[in-house]
Formats: structure tokens, C-alpha cells, sequence
């Protein structure tokens, strides 16, 4: 009877200690997810700042656009410094071949950008996926280790009864003696 008791405790240790794995598990899990959620809202904040970027650089365009109205403009006025100003001209074309360079070399930064917010976004998906996996792994081996607990207790209530009824019967027949 002491072993079957003492083998009931190591069980119960045993559940013990796989219910307080299973829970530490759960908590690490817990943890990566919410590095990750500050990992995307650290790049929605990166992307915040880059569209703020490109609508100053756009400001900016737009200001070179309205200064290159105002050269017409005096270029109309003085006819007679035409050789300065075919210079001046010169020089806006070379400002405005780099500035053309510079907008396709963000375009192109812009595009490797979505392609790397879209792979981070499949990546978040597939680690939703394995969290709902090991979640539902999890909660079986719980169900599991509940449904063993209970039938554990059935048969001690069983066996307590068991050896009531014996102790009751023994108790009788030495009085009978």
C-alpha cells in the first residue's frame, strides 16, 4: 500500500513538473511574440519617417520647379547676359540629372523596401502559424494530463474505499474470535 502511495506521489510530482514546463514554455513563447510585435512597430515608425522624407524631397522638387519659372522669367528680362544664363542653364540640366538619379535611386530603395516589409510580413504569418501549432500541442498534453489526473483520483477514491470496507470486515471477525 506504501508504494502504490508513493508511486501515486511520483506521479503527481511528475505532472507537477511537466504542468510548470509546459507553463515556462508557454511564458518564453509569450515573450518572442512581443519582441516581435516591437519589432514591427519599430519598422512602421522607419517607414512613417521615410514617407515624411519623400514628401520633403517632393516640397523640394516642387520649389525647383517654381524657381526654374522665375530663370524664365529674368531670362526674358535680360537678353543681353544670355551667355551667362545658357551657363546658368548648363548647370540646372547637370542639378536636375542628378536630382533624376537621386529619385530613381530612392524609387529603387522604396521598392526593396515593400520587398522586405512584405517577406517580414510572410515571415509574421508563418510564426502565427507555429505559435497556433504549439498552442494546440500544448492544450492536448494539458487535456491529456488532466484526464489522467482525474482517472488517478478515481481509483484512489476506489482503493480508499476499498480498504475501508476490508479494514471494517477484519475489524469485525476479531471480535468474533
Amino acid at each position: 500500500m506504501q508504494q502504490q502511495l508513493d508511486r501515486m506521489e511520483e506521479m503527481l510530482t511528475s505532472l507537477i513538473t511537466i504542468v510548470g514546463n509546459i507553463n515556462s514554455e508557454q511564458k518564453l513563447m509569450k515573450a518572442e511574440q512581443m519582441e516581435m510585435k516591437k519589432d514591427i512597430s519599430e519598422m512602421k515608425a522607419e517607414q512613417v519617417e521615410m514617407k515624411r522624407d519623400m514628401s520633403e524631397m517632393k516640397k523640394d522638387i516642387f520649389e525647383m520647379k517654381a524657381e526654374q519659372v522665375e530663370m524664365k522669367r529674368d531670362m526674358s528680362e535680360m537678353k543681353k547676359d544670355i551667355f551667362e544664363m545658357k551657363a546658368e542653364q548648363v548647370e540646372m540640366k547637370r542639378d536636375m540629372s542628378e536630382m533624376k538619379k537621386d529619385i530613381f535611386e530612392m524609387k529603387a530603395e522604396q521598392v526593396e523596401m515593400k520587398s522586405e516589409i512584405f517577406i517580414m510580413k510572410e515571415e509574421t504569418k508563418l510564426m502565427r502559424v507555429e505559435n497556433e501549432k504549439r498552442h494546440s500541442e500544448v492544450m492536448n498534453r494539458f487535456h491529456t494530463l488532466e484526464a489522467d489526473h482525474e482517472h488517478t483520483w478515481e481509483k484512489t477514491v476506489k482503493n480508499e474505499r476499498e480498504f475501508a470496507v476490508f479494514k471494517k470486515q477484519f475489524e469485525l471477525q476479531n471480535t468474533d474470535v
